[in-house]
């Protein structure tokens, strides 16, 4: 019985640490530091920007939308690593999907590799749903 509890002990401690609850608190804050980063962004104080998205994204690194940014800023920035460490850090449950091909096309094709960043928009188009627009 001992040999069964240990690992199922340290597994959930591994998950439960991996999906750590944003409190509400962290999650308001979060948004003030990104609508602060998107103002400098829009100045052009990319440093500006990139320093609150990274408070933002500390905050609650459950929302998607402060991970890709930051890649972005990054990819402009032509710190590429930075940007596949973040890409490459996006949770399981979300790298097949059309952003995560996107985000990765976007970073091969800034650094020039335009076949590799071909295959990912493939990709992201293979798995993507139809629209049906309206006339």
């Amino acid at each position: 019985m001992k040999k069964i509890i240990i690992p199922i002990l340290i597994i959930t401690a591994v998950f439960t640490s991996c999906h750590k609850r944003v409190t509400e608190t962290d999650r308001t804050t979060a948004v003030g530091y990104a609508n602060k980063a998107n103002l400098y962004r829009g100045q052009g104080k990319v440093d500006s920007a990139e320093f609150f998205f990274q408070k933002a994204f500390a905050l609650d690194k459950n929302n998607i939308k402060y991970r890709y940014t930051l890649m972005g800023i990054y990819s402009e920035q032509k710190k590429f690593d930075k940007a596949f460490e973040l890409l490459e850090g996006t949770p399981e449950s979300e790298k097949n999907s059309v952003f995560y091909f996107q985000a990765k096309g976007s970073i091969l094709d800034l650094q020039g590799k335009y076949d590799l960043a071909q295959e990912e928009y493939l990709k992201a188009y293979k798995i993507s749903k139809a629209i049906d627009v309206k006339k």
